[in-house]
């Protein structure tokens, strides 16, 4: 029995270490987001500039919400 606790346990481990670099990747890559993408759209297309400061503060959200949730995951802590 105590084999079985240990694997469950594992597996959980791993599953958590698993979400947790997914929500890093997602925030690593929302970050490369706004410094490339939203910069040059910007230089490209000034007259879609509030369309584009809305994506950009909606993709720093979403960043911010992955950076918790893998803190959370980390820590086990609410953030």
């Amino acid at each position: 029995m105590i084999k079985l606790k240990e694997l469950l346990k594992e597996e959980q481990l791993n599953e958590a270490i698993s979400a947790e670099k997914a929500y890093m990747d997602l925030a690593d890559y929302l970050e490369d987001f706004r410094k490339k993408w939203i910069k040059a759209a910007l230089k490209e297309k000034p007259k879609f500039k509030s369309l584009i400061k809305k994506i950009d503060k909606e993709a720093l959200e979403l960043m911010n919400n992955a950076d918790a949730m893998s803190t959370y995951i980390k820590t086990g802590h609410e953030w």
